[in-house]
């Protein structure tokens, strides 16, 4: 077979459909991999899009690489998917060269570039085969975890097999040990110091005395009534915030008429705490970084986890329902989680639902605990009107 017959073969293999006499340099794509393959592979030139000097590649050099990534992702959706012409053809979701561009969320600066990188993808229909999506896998595990402990078993959905995914070939609760190990490959802990200020409150009637600490701590047992987020009702836990503002978002009912006060103080620890930190995630990799590409779906999946764990619930008395889920996942962490671990977590820190980036954070502490483990500010005390607090935009 003759070279140039070969070196064709292998760009329609690869899903390369067009090509493009030009160069490029690594000022025009938005992604790391891509910006050092063009660094490292090319020369000093002339880039066709900005007409500057600087290093260049050829874009059909360019296009092997970006391909590969692709591919890493997508497939020609004939390899793996049904097709029925009187159903209107493939039977599932497919996408063009415009599509990838978007899913891959590749930010090109220039709109020549983008027509002659879409140019040179194949014209045919790509899919993401299920199998291969890791991240897929995970979410849609994780969805039926949900769907399971929210309408179907509560308390023994792990001690039966009844509750097997077919999808995933896992028992429902596989999800939690999945997720667990993730937290642990990427090591999502940190320490929360004696110096760190936890920001509490509460609202409460306009003749209601709040009296500090006991009175901003964890609630009593026999107060602790209703579900929270990481927390069913009957378990007392330590919410709080990393700032005064944080905690009130975290904490106020604005539809509330009979509580028109809210009183915040400032707690310190006596001692560091342990806590898994859902707050600072690993960056996502590029598609297109070949060595770091094997982070890419337990990376995925733990962002849109995070998204879902931290999500806005309205309360409008579902929410004992739509908590349930993170409650388990929160007593797996506390307790089945970290008898695996050298050192216990004490705490979990996630992404305010109402103060985007801002954290809260929620420590296994009931009242006792709390007032034992944990130093008042006195002087942190502070008593305002609901009706001064600004709603925030994002409600």
């Amino acid at each position: 077979m003759g070279l140039v017959k070969s070196w064709y073969m292998d760009r329609e293999l690869s899903g390369i459909g067009g090509s493009v006499d030009k160069t490029v340099c690594a000022c025009h794509i938005d992604d790391y991999a891509i910006q050092s393959f063009i660094n490292k592979t090319g020369e000093n030139g002339r880039c066709d899009y900005c007409e500057e000097d600087n290093i260049v590649v050829e874009v059909n050099e360019l296009m092997v690489f970006i391909m590969a990534g692709i591919n890493r992702l997508f497939t020609d959706a004939g390899e793996f998917m049904p097709y029925d012409s009187s159903e209107g053809g493939y039977l599932g979701e497919t996408f063009d060269d415009n599509d990838l561009i978007e899913l891959i969320d590749l930010n090109i600066d220039n709109y020549e570039l983008q027509k002659d990188i879409c140019y040179c993808i194949a014209d045919r229909a790509w899919a993401k085969e299920y199998g291969n999506d890791k991240a897929e896998i995970l979410t849609y595990g994780w969805k039926y975890f949900k769907e399971v402990v929210k309408h179907h078993s509560r308390y023994l959905f792990s001690q039966t097999s009844k509750f097997h995914n077919e999808e995933t070939r896992q028992n429902s609760f596989e999800i939690l040990n999945d997720i667990g190990m993730i937290a642990r490959k990427y090591g999502l802990y940190t320490t929360i110091s004696s110096s760190v200020a936890l920001y509490r409150c509460r609202q409460h009637a306009i003749a209601e005395v709040i009296k500090p600490p006991k009175d901003l701590a964890s609630p009593p047992r026999q107060y602790a009534i209703y579900p929270n987020r990481m927390s069913p009702a009957g378990i007392s836990m330590f919410y709080a915030g990393f700032d005064r503002d944080t905690a009130i978002e975290e904490t106020i009912d604005y539809n509330n008429t009979k509580k028109k006060r809210i009183t915040s103080g400032r707690f310190l620890p006596k001692c560091t705490i342990r806590v898994l930190d859902f707050s600072r995630l690993p960056q996502l990799p590029s598609i297109f970084d070949e060595e770091k590409f094997p982070d890419y779906f337990p990376i995925s999946f733990l962002k849109s986890f995070v998204t879902d764990l931290s999500g806005s619930i309205v309360h409008d008395g579902k929410e004992h329902i739509e908590y349930v889920p993170t409650q388990i996942v929160t007593e797996f962490f506390r307790f089945t989680f970290a008898e695996t671990n050298t050192l216990p977590i004490n705490g979990i820190v996630y992404p305010s639902s109402r103060c985007r980036g801002k954290n809260a954070c929620v420590l296994f502490m009931d009242h006792e605990q709390s007032l034992k483990e944990l130093d008042f500010d006195p002087a942190s005390l502070e008593t305002i009107k609901v009706g001064k607090i600004s709603k925030p935009t994002s409600l």
